[in-house]
């Protein structure tokens, strides 16, 4: 699955902000119109490539 540069940004900016699993879920599904295994997949793949910046 692959993601636009603008939806990782914007889930990172959602965890930076230490909000609950839960609640950056529901933000990127209204936000992206995504489902939820593809919101999960989208907050892996933000947090893994900053973890490894």
């Amino acid at each position: 699955m692959t993601f636009s540069s603008e939806q990782i940004q914007r889930a990172r900016e959602l965890a930076r902000e230490r909000r609950k699993h839960g609640a950056i879920q529901r933000l990127l599904i209204d936000e992206f119109n995504f489902r939820p295994a593809q919101c999960r997949a989208l907050l892996m793949t933000a947090l893994a490539d900053e973890k490894a910046a």
